[in-house]
Parts: structure tokens; C-alpha cells; sequence
């Protein structure tokens, strides 16, 4: 099926109430509002050709050293505070963004080093107290641009920018607009530049410092027009943080430019009402009895200066490299401006080991001028044991004491035992083995410790969460430095009951840290962070938080998932249906411990196996393996060596089939 957005002609106009004045008298005029199709791409240069055509250049290189603000506004450009509150945009140098709430690096536009187009809301509102903080409600208006001669007007920016709060109209929230009007201002055309923004993360999950591509199709009000402004726009009720714009350019429209913006699927968890997220990776014991992708969805955009017709999304599922699912929906024609949705019906349910990738693919009638943004690929793995809400790499670091940083009580200032993990929904009966976490900073003077842990949901008869019971936890270790920028896994220590969860059951797994710091800021600003992303699409919430002001789940927890691995044991290929469970081996700990060159390791066997012994260090990475044979019944020990070992936290695993079991070493030197 496909949905169509009709665009509005420039004879439509909406009223847009400013919800920041709330002053009804102030509407006084109309606001031509355009569900036009605007579209962002990662920063890049990009050398057009044809009708590609640059006919308009803004790099801002407004630096005045002779100008007592260090900058001059070019002739023809005017600023706007309609609450003259005095926080205008102005010039910014290539040069750092330090405020109370901000540590912004310079920004890596293509022309970086003239300087960039900024509003720097914390540096005008700097350690002022929220509550007191003034809101933001400023634009900047260029001079008029000649598009006369031009038949299709693309607008476009490098940019990066963070709010506070979400999208949207309602208090508390912001807004970012580009607006463009053709007769001097008396109407504009609205554009919204969110570009996937939420609370406190850059656009399209860039990094610190980097640029993504603000672009918007503005040919119905800027094409053959000799005069044409362009307003860019910022309102942000709290006041924080900054907006930054450089390289602004007008280009001719090439001629067939459709673009993929987004693409989207659900898992069906066969919970009406509440469809899931997919996952990045999935043990097979929590695949098949009906679990699967559903509901595939891409949103496209007309970029071009023609009309597109026979459009068609084709769906391809591959698993290592083989195909094992097809399908494709189409739309009839794709009319300049536009903007339409296409879903494409359709299940599929994977139930083997293996990679799969998930491509959606666009094409048309007529030749693809810019193929480059037609097609989005999603990935997916089932694993034996590894369970993963997200992607392997980190496109940002996230702190949960960046937002939960205030004082537990009064009178000590620290945070104690704050939690942030991962929601891993059990589909099949398993154990809970360890886990695993993306470590990626914070400040290691050992005023920092943590553990990693698993909760349970408790739900009543109505389905509600009456409480969140603690299962396991691992051991508690100081924040060093050495585990910075890299997986690190620890085993949680089992009990004969907790590890084994049921399917139905929701656990939560992650980071439990503290936090003694007396200085807020530094708990702000320097607290235990571990890798985040947005790759994959989001929708029933996947991260869960805890602080003495409860357990959090919605807002900006929502807007990211988390680098956190929740490693299990499936056990079903081994027991007897209607039979209890019984280990057929039992690990005793290691002795002596800590040990600086050797140590020994006796296992008990009930039943005769083949027996392998893991090494793995901090990071989850093998480091040795002794591979012990076939083993009779019995106590057996084993002599392990590691002089070859650096000093540090260290696991032994046994394995027996599809069995093991952990536990963790030290080694000192």
C-alpha cells in the first residue's frame, strides 16, 4: 500500500500559533505552511554537474577584527527578537563552544576556518539558573537573492546544532525552521529542520564537531523569482545549548533526484497494540513459534525538477548472501514537491543461524540522476548466544548522569547505585549467562565504580509493572582508563534459580555506577558513559533508566539505544521435556586468586563430556583455550599458566556441548 502527503500550493496559508508568546494578539498574520519533502544527507562535497548547478554561496566570513564585536552583518541581512530578549544570531570563529551546559569542539564545515553563522544560547544565558533562563525566539533574515533565472531552487546547509526538550508546538519543547518568502516578507513558506533531532543529540546522530546536510526542495516559491529571502528560524523554550549553520547554497534542481529518507520495520512480538523494535542481534532460543519482521515501511521525496512516475520499492532480505525474502510496492507517480509514504505487506520469520540484511531499494521510469541516496540497508543476526538491542560501532557516547546528576540527598553529594541498560524481552526459557557493555569514557580517578546487573519486570493480572525485582549482579569494579572504547564483559554470579527466565518475561539489563563526586558538574559532565546509536528504527522503548527520582523510560531515553549485550545459555537441546534440569558439570573457583604466573581450575562432571576451558580477557576477547578431551565423571583440575598475561580482570569458561558456565580471575603481577 502507499499513502500520499499532498503538498500545499503557495495560494494555501495556515495560522501558526507561537506557543512560546502565547499572545493571541500577536497573530496577525498568516504562515504558508508546505509539507514539502525535505530531505538530509550526511555531509559531504559534492561536485554537481548540469542542472547541479551552485548559483548561490554563503560562508559566512563575516570576521571584523575593526569591528568592536569582532564581526560585521553584511548589508541587506536583518535580525529579528520579536521578545527582545537580546539573544541574537551572530558570527562565530572556527573555535570551540564552552558554556556551563556545552563543550561543543569547532565545527569541520567545508569552509571552517572563515567562521560559521551561530547562536550560541549558553553562552548568552551562561550559569543561569533554569528556572530563569529565557527562551529562544530568533531569526536571521538574509538579503534577497535573484532565482530568476532559474527554473528549480534547491536550498541547502551544513549544520549542527542540540536542543533541549522534543520537537514539536507544546511548552517545553523546540522547533528549528528554514522559511523562504518571494514577496518581501508579506507570507513565508516553512520548512521544518529538525533533521531526527531529539533531547540533547546533535542532528542525524553526528558527532561532536561534524556537519550533517540540511536540504529542501524550494522551487514552488523561489523558482523564476527575483526576490527571494530566507529566514532561518530557532525557537527552544528552555534557552540551551547552540545552533550552528555554515555554507549555505542555493543549486538548480538536477532533473530526476527521488530520495529514500527514511526506511522502517517492526518485529512482531504477537502482542497486539505493541509492536517492538527490532534487535540488532538474537540468541535462536528466542526465534520461531510465529516472532518475526513485519510491517517494512520507507518514506521518499521528490528532489527533482520533473514529475517521477512507476515509482517502486523493492524489498530484498538476504541471509549470507542468499535470498530468502522478496517483495516490492509501488506509486503511480511521484509529482515534484511531493512526499509519500510506501509499506509493503508482508512477513517474514528468521529461524536460522546467520546474517541477514534487510535492503530497500528505489527506481523509477526515468533515470536516476543521484542514485547514491536510493537505497538503505538494516542489519540483523541470530547468534548462538549473544542478545543486542544495537549496532556493533558507537556513532555517540551517552551518560546517564549528564541528565541524572543532582544529589541523591541533601547532605551527600554523590549518585549511588543510578542504573541504565537495555530492555531485552524473553521470547524462549533460557539462562542468563553475563553481560557485556560498550564502555567509551568518563573521569577514572577512581571516584567511580560499577557493576553490571539484571532486573525483572513484575507485572499483575492487568498487565501493569507493579515493581522491577533485582536478579544478578556481577562484580564491582573501578572505571579505569583501560577500558575505554571497547566492549567489556563481566559474568554475573549465578544462584541456582535467578539465571533461568522464562519466555513472557521482561528484563533489564545494564550499568549500575556511582558516582562520588561532590561537583555536580563533574558528575554532569565527566560521569560513566558507554556507546549509543540510532541506526536502527525505534519504537516501543528499548533503554531503561533508574535514579532515586524513579525508573524512566520515555522522553529522551526513547530517541537512543544503547550498546549493551545480554549474553544467555539456551538449554533446551538438552533436557528432557517433563524432566527437571540438572548441570551435568559444576566450577569451582580458581586457587589461588589473585595469582601472579599460575593457578588452578577443578570442574566436577556428573556425566562423561568433552570438556574445553576459555580464557577471555576484560574486553570479552579469547585468549587462550586448553581443550581438555574427553573427560569420565568426576572432580578434575586443571594447572593454567599465564605468563604471558598482562595484569588485569580475566574469565574461565567451561564448555561441555552446549553448556558453560563462568567465572572470573585475577591476575597480578
Amino acid at each position: 500500500m502507499w499513502k500520499k502527503n499532498r503538498i500545499f500550493r503557495t495560494f494555501t496559508y495556515a495560522n501558526r500559533i507561537n506557543m512560546f508568546r502565547l499572545d493571541l494578539q500577536k497573530i496577525l498574520f498568516f504562515n504558508f505552511c508546505l509539507c514539502l519533502a525535505v530531505s538530509s544527507i550526511q555531509a559531504q562535497t559534492n561536485n554537481l554537474k548540469g542542472d547541479g548547478e551552485v548559483f548561490y554561496r554563503e560562508t559566512f566570513d563575516w570576521g571584523n577584527p575593526a569591528d568592536e564585536r569582532g564581526w560585521t552583518l553584511p548589508d541587506g541581512y536583518y535580525m529579528e527578537d520579536p521578545t527582545d530578549n537580546g539573544f541574537n544570531w551572530h558570527w562565530w570563529p572556527n573555535d570551540s563552544l564552552i558554556a556551563e551546559s556545552t563543550m561543543e569542539p569547532p565545527l569541520r564545515s567545508t569552509s571552517a576556518e572563515d567562521g560559521h553563522l551561530c547562536l550560541f544560547a549558553d553562552l548568552y544565558q551562561n550559569y543561569v539558573f533554569t528556572g530563569d533562563r529565557l527562551p529562544i525566539d530568533n531569526s536571521i533574515v538574509f538579503a534577497p537573492i535573484d532565482c530568476s533565472e532559474h527554473s528549480s531552487v534547491i536550498l541547502q546547509f551544513e549544520t549542527n546544532f542540540m536542543n533541549s526538550g522534543s520537537e514539536g508546538y507544546l511548552r517545553g519543547f523546540w522547533l528549528n525552521f528554514v522559511e523562504v518568502s518571494n514577496d518581501y516578507g508579506m507570507h513565508w513558506a516553512s520548512f521544518r529542520a529538525g533533521l531526527n533531532a531529539g533531547h540533547k543529540i546533535r542532528p542525524n546522530d553526528i558527532g561532536p564537531g561534524e556537519t550533517t546536510l540540511f536540504s529542501a526542495n524550494i522551487t514552488a516559491i523561489a523558482a523564476g523569482m527575483p526576490s527571494v529571502l530566507i529566514r532561518i528560524k530557532w525557537q527552544n523554550f528552555f534557552g540551551r545549548y547552540y545552533y550552528l549553520i555554515d555554507d549555505l547554497e542555493l543549486v538548480e534542481a538536477l532533473d530526476n533526484d527521488i530520495r529514500l529518507e527514511y526506511v522502517d520495520v517492526l518485529w512482531d512480538n504477537l502482542i497486539p497494540e505493541r509492536d517492538e523494535s527490532i534487535s540488532y542481534m538474537m540468541p535462536i532460543s528466542q526465534l520461531g513459534n510465529g516472532y518475526g519482521f513485519h510491517r517494512f515501511e520507507s518514506s521518499i521525496s521528490n528532489m527533482g525538477e520533473f514529475d517521477q512516475s512507476d515509482i517502486i520499492l523493492d524489498l530484498t532480505i538476504t541471509k549470507d548472501d542468499s535470498i530468502v525474502f522478496q517483495a516490492k510496492e509501488t506509486s503511480p507517480s511521484l509529482d515534484i514537491y511531493w512526499k509519500d509514504t510506501l509499506q509493503i505487506e508482508g512477513r517474514f520469520e528468521p529461524t536460522e543461524f546467520g546474517s541477514y540484511a534487510i535492503k530497500y531499494e528505489l527506481s523509477q521510469t526515468e533515470k536516476e540522476d543521484n542514485p547514491v541516496d536510493n537505497e538503505k540497508t538494516l542489519f540483523f543476526h541470530v547468534t548462538d548466544s549473544i542478545y543486542s538491542r544495537t549496532v556493533d560501532e558507537p556513532k555517540s557516547a551517552y551518560s546517564y548522569g549528564s541528565s541524572r546528576y543532582g544529589r541523591d540527598e541533601f547532605f551527600f553529594h554523590a549518585n549511588i547505585d543510578h542504573f541504565i541498560g537495555s530492555i531485552f524481552p524473553i521470547y524462549g526459557d533460557c539462562e542468563i549467562d553475563g553481560v557485556s557493555v560498550y564502555i567509551m569514557g568518563g573521569l577514572a580517578d577512581g571516584l567511580i565504580d560499577f557493576r553490571y546487573v539484571a532486573f525483572k519486570e513484575v507485572r499483575d493480572e492487568d498487565d501493569e509493572i507493579t515493581d522491577r525485582v533485582l536478579l544478578l549482579t556481577s562484580e564491582r569494579v573501578d572505571l579505569d582508563s583501560s577500558m575505554f572504547n571497547q566492549w567489556i564483559y563481566m559474568p554475573l554470579d549465578k544462584d541456582g534459580e535467578s539465571e533461568f527466565v522464562k519466555a513472557g518475561d521482561v528484563l533489564y539489563a545494564g550499568v549500575q555506577y556511582s558516582n562520588y563526586h561532590e561537583d555536580e558538574v563533574v558528575r554532569r559532565d565527566k560521569g560513566l558513559s558507554i556507546g549509543s546509536d540510532r541506526v536502527l528504527p525505534r519504537h516501543f522503548t528499548s533503554t531503561m533508566g533508574y535514579s532515586p527520582l524513579g525508573w524512566w523510560d520515555h522522553f529522551y531515553l526513547k530517541e537512543r539505544n544503547l550498546m549493551i549485550r545480554l549474553l544467555i545459555n539456551d538449554h533446551s537441546s538438552t533436557s528432557v521435556q517433563g524432566e527437571p534440569f540438572t548441570n551435568p558439570f559444576s566450577l569451582q573457583q580458581n586457587f589461588p586468586n589473585p595469582f601472579t604466573d599460575e593457578t588452578n581450575i577443578t570442574y566436577t562432571l556428573s556425566q562423561p563430556g568433552s570438556i574445553d576451558i576459555v580464557i577471555r580477557d576484560i574486553t570479552g576477547k579469547t585468549v587462550m583455550v586448553i581443550n581438555e578431551g574427553m573427560k569420565p565423571p568426576g572432580e578434575h583440575s586443571v594447572s593454567l599458566k599465564v605468563m604471558e598475561l598482562g595484569a588485569g580482570l580475566y574469565t574461565y569458561t567451561i564448555i561441555a556441548g552446549d553448556l558453560q558456565e563462568t567465572k572470573q580471575m585475577i591476575v597480578s603481577k
